[in-house]
């Protein structure tokens, strides 16, 4: 044993104190196993606690949190509520000291269903997942590890050891063993601490501290020692199915470091060799060190163990459960050595000692009892025996004859104990490993799964639901799906519902287009006609076509499933109505405008969508007819499109007092150029900018005099600017905004409209500057500044307040332009010039209260100190920008207004202003006058490093990229991303998603002037 295991002797003075570790390590049994025999240890002992400090009493005497715990446990609920306000706990930790009571019924109930259990687990770790780390009360994190092991890991293990590995099984234990683990390695390691700093102050043999580091050493050694043990459930609870050899490399590391530990303990003074010799040998087992383990599990059989390089008689003897364990377990290791011929050997073996030794050994009256459970026990190691024949036979006749040999062997277990019949079936499905050929599996088998997993699937949104069962279940409802019925295959219900749960597991999944189209299989399936399900599966579908292509509408799979679910639900049998107008619209955009006028027509007189009908069918069929070269069948759809032109018109008229008048015909060619209007937007909607400009040709002539003429006319040029800026035609864009921002009527539409051309000639010089095209950079400056120069004075001279106040913000829009294009000129006195006024435009601003903390303000002045060179100025502008946050992070969330959602798009102005302040800080350092220049050199090298360490080939974003690879090549020369170091400036890690990140903290090399 090492230093801190061996009993410790203290001499002070006279006396001695000896604390017998080893000793306190013996724990009794907190469950048991298949024979009732005492299970290897799992959960700390009994220790006594730290006696409560002198003068603290009463409620006095506990912490807030041991208050919360104790109350959450208890599901006191007003109580902790009323706790939680008055000390104002986040609601994540509400939750979690919520979930305590998912733990204190775990571990208070006698007995419960293993759905019970098992969703208690669940609820347990999630909480303590995230409490560990609050808990600071040693008692309580040893209470909750052995509450863990004993009614939630400890369970499952026994699946794993008596039926072999299943993925759903080991993905549950998993988090638990992991949680229990870190509870114990907790105590462990504060305990330690604990006593090493209460072992500074002790003075003496009689010194009253002793006690108190008695207990924390013993309790300390304990919690590192039940860790060890329960490192098995850790190396178990690891899928390696598939030989995945990552997986076994991660089972020998925990494995190989438990049993280092537990090797100290492996002596004949121990007191615990038995039971520390088991968990070796298991977890050699776990880790596939079969050898290692069949010569352990040999020693118990022996009753000898290894001590000084000799073979001594183990001490204490081991039990007869004890021998017993280890002689069923050596027969488990050799099935997963793959010797089945071995295993069957070690199993004859096994059976005749318990006949002969372990039986007899048992006390008359628990005898029989017993010698059933040696039965179960015996019968679950035959069928392992036979599924390890099975599997190592060829395939063919000889491995099905064996396979049906094991499945004899399950089927006798079930009848010999009735009582196990529900866990043998769940228990056979569950060691189904997940690449089980499920084509190969009975209906009953597939029953089970799919019943598995509609129950995951039925349990309320919001709830967690194990996704490998109900994934499982899907993949046995396809399986079921295809059988055919009668005898061999699957009875007809059966099939049906299969098929209709297929769609509902991809649903709960959030498989939604996957669900669409199989909830359509099912409703279009001729099996199923006229079945109420059917109709109820085709709705479901138009549902969710309907809503996923309102999320993405470009994606080609949404768009391929809504065109089928309203082709089907549109069309017989099902002739829903809902689905004439989408579907006729669908038609349309899809380029199918004959089959979309059937369907316009298909909506009645009066119905609400009429008049949109009406339209669209006469927008259909002005595209038969741009589609049209034959003269004849020209000259029928101009005549077609004449007539929707006439539909159109009364039923606008209808929205207004009609009469036979002087002013019907005005009427009507008011209606027919509203239509013609409503064809230019829809052009634009659809991205056609040359259509809607083609249709407004000397629109405003043909309306002069009609009603409404102000509003069409509004309306008309609001299309074509808008038309104008998609086509790219920027100037006659600028020449409509300016039209329109001269009508008083249209003035704030106009204003709306200066930042989408700003947008456009900002991404257009962007895009050029990328390309080195100088003089589309330069066309698009110009063209700002004439939009710009033209708001300041024009806003300046409004009547209209509202207008006015826009003056602050148009004059920023006019120093950026400035700003931007001195950046295009040659070093010079034109280009200072420049810098110099749009400097003191934003210095004029900054004087303004609305503009004072302004960050484009503040960036623009950054920036002009940049170009002109006074690189002491940019620093501390830039920095206080950087150091503020002002500027964001790398990245920024952008609405997406189609989606509903939203996106991540990179921030330039923040690699902007990072490159210009590092290169400003580079530049004050070739100055040996300034202070620190060598410091602020270092600096500016590391925040190099760190920004492409966290943000690798994203650094820079786009528009920045370039300028930042040169400045890396520059300050690093030779160096490139892969070493990671602990940032300066820089978060440590940057989210491999992509999200957005907080902008970095104040730099670490700001000069003196920033500061």
């Amino acid at each position: 044993m090492s230093a801190s295991q061996k009993p410790v002797v203290l001499t002070m003075g006279g006396g001695s104190l000896k604390l017998a570790v080893a000793a306190a390590l013996t724990v009794a049994s907190l469950t048991t196993g298949v024979l009732g025999q005492a299970r290897t240890p799992a959960a700390p002992p009994a220790v006594g606690a730290p006696a409560t400090p002198a003068g603290a009493q009463g409620l006095d005497a506990l912490s807030e949190e041991t208050v919360m715990n104790e109350l959450a446990g208890r599901g006191i609920n007003s109580l902790l509520t009323r706790l939680f306000d008055e000390k104002k706990v986040p609601q994540a930790d509400r939750d979690a000291f919520k979930a305590l009571q998912a733990l204190r019924e775990l571990g208070a109930a006698p007995a419960m269903g293993n759905a019970r259990r098992i969703y208690l687990l669940r609820q347990s770790v999630d909480g303590l997942d995230k409490l560990v780390p609050k808990l600071n009360d040693l008692n309580v994190l040893n209470n909750y590890a052995a509450t863990l092991i004993a009614k939630g890991i400890e369970p499952d293990v026994d699946t794993l050891d008596y039926w072999g590995d299943n993925s759903s099984t080991q993905a549950r234990i998993r988090p638990a063993a992991r949680v229990a683990v870190q509870m114990l390695k907790k105590v462990s390691e504060t305990a330690f601490a604990q006593a090493k700093a209460l072992e500074n102050q002790i003075k003496s043999p009689n010194d009253p501290k002793i006690d108190l580091w008695e207990k924390l050493e013993a309790q300390a050694n304990q919690a590192k020692y039940v860790g060890a043990l329960s490192a098995y459930y850790e190396v178990v609870s690891i899928d390696a199915s598939g030989n995945n050899k990552a997986a076994w490399d991660e089972r020998k590391k925990i494995a190989d470091e438990a049993i280092k530990f537990l090797t100290d303990f492996d002596t004949p003074d121990s007191g615990v060799g038995p039971m520390v010799k088991m968990r070796i040998a298991k977890l050699q087992m776990g880790k596939g060190d079969y050898d290692a383990a069949l010569k352990n599990f040999q020693l118990i059989i022996d009753k000898k163990m290894i001590a000084d390089k000799k073979t001594v008689d183990m001490a204490p003897a081991p039990s007869e459960f004890q021998q017993n364990d280890a002689r069923y377990f050596s027969a488990v290791a050799r099935v997963l050595a793959k010797k089945p011929a071995d295993a069957e050997k070690a199993a004859n073996d096994l059976e005749a000692w318990q006949k002969s030794t372990l039986i007899p050994s048992i006390d008359g009256g628990a005898r029989e009892g017993a010698q059933k459970m040696v039965g179960a026990q015996m019968t679950m190691l035959r069928y392992r025996i036979a599924s390890a024949k099975a599997e190592a036979a060829p395939a063919g006749p000889a491995r099905d004859k064996l396979n049906q040999a094991a499945d004899t062997i399950l089927t006798k277990l079930g009848d010999d104990f009735p009582q196990f019949q529900t866990l043998i079936t769940e228990l056979l499905v569950t060691r189904l490993p997940e690449n089980a050929d499920l084509k190969a599996q009975g209906a009953p088998v597939l029953q089970a799964l799919i019943t598995r997993g509609d129950g995951e699937r039925n349990k309320p949104e919001g709830t967690p639901y194990d996704k490998k069962v109900l994934l499982r279940g899907l993949e046995a409802a396809r399986v079921m799906a295809d059988k055919k019925p009668g005898p061999g295959g699957a009875n007809p219900e059966a099939i049906e519902t299969a098929k209709l749960l297929i769609p509902l597991f991809q649903q709960k999944e959030g498989q939604a287009v996957e669900a669409a189209n199989g909830f359509l299989d099912y409703g279009t399936d001729k099996l199923y006609a006229g079945k109420p399900n059917a109709a109820a599966a085709v709705d479901q579908a138009a549902y969710i076509a309907f809503t996923q292509y309102q999320k993405a509408p470009q994606d080609p799979a949404v768009r391929k499933l809504y065109e089928r679910a309203l082709d089907v639900a549109a069309n017989p049998p099902f002739n829903r109505k809902e689905a004439f107008y989408p579907y006729a619209n669908w038609l349309r955009v899809m380029g199918s405008p004959d089959k979309a006028i059937s369907f316009y027509r298909k909506i009645p007189k009066g119905d609400k969508l009429e008049f949109n009908a009406r339209y669209y069918e006469m927008v259909c069929t002005k595209m038969l007819l741009d589609q049209t070269k034959d003269a004849a069948l020209r000259s029928q759809r101009m005549r077609d499109l004449s007539t929707m032109i006439n539909q159109i018109i009364p039923l606008a008229q209808a929205a207004i007092t009609s009469a036979a008048s002087p002013e019907l015909a005005a009427t009507f060619k008011f209606r027919m150029m509203y239509a013609t209007s409503e064809g230019a937007e829809l052009a634009l909607q659809q991205k056609q900018p040359k259509q809607a400009i083609a249709l407004l040709q000397g629109f405003e002539e043909k309306i002069k005099g009609v009603a409404n003429e102000e509003a069409l006319k509004n309306k008309a040029m609001f299309i074509r600017a808008n038309a104008l800026i998609n086509d790219g035609q920027i100037d006659q864009a600028i020449a409509q905004v300016q039209q329109l921002a001269g009508r008083p009527e249209t003035a704030e539409f106009a204003i709306g409209m200066v930042g989408e051309i700003l947008t456009r000639l900002t991404a257009s010089f962007d895009t050029a500057k990328g390309a080195g095209d100088k003089d589309q950079m330069a066309k698009d400056a110009a063209n700002k500044a004439k939009l710009t120069g033209f708001l300041v004075p024009w806003a300046a001279n409004h009547k209209d307040p509202k207008i006015k106040a826009k003056v602050p913000e148009f004059t920023l829009y006019d120093a950026n332009t400035k700003r931007e294009a001195g950046q295009l000129l040659p070093d010079g006195p034109e280009k200072n010039k420049v810098n110099d006024e749009a400097l003191a435009v934003y210095k004029k601003l900054k004087e303004l209260p609305a503009m004072k903390d302004n960050s484009s303000v503040d960036f623009g002045i950054a920036t002009c100190e940049y170009e002109k060179k006074n690189y002491e100025g940019a620093s501390s502008a830039f920095g206080t920008l950087i150091r503020d946050g002002k500027l964001g992070g790398a990245n920024i969330i952008e609405a997406n207004l189609a989606g509903g959602d939203s996106v991540v798009k990179d921030n330039p102005v923040f690699w902007e202003a990072n490159l210009k302040w590092i290169r400003s800080n580079l530049e004050i350092a070739k100055k040996p006058e300034f202070p620190n220049a060598t410091k602020i050199k270092e600096g500016a090298e590391r925040v190099v490093k760190d920004m492409f360490i966290n943000y690798k080939d994203r650094t820079g974003g786009d528009k920045w990229r370039d300028d930042w690879v040169s400045l890396r090549k520059e300050v690093l020369p030779g160096w490139e991303p892969g070493v990671v170091v602990a940032p300066a400036t820089l978060p440590a890690s940057q989210p491999a998603d992509g999200t957005a990140t907080p902008a970095p903290a104040a730099p670490t090399a700001t000069p003196a002037a920033a500061q």
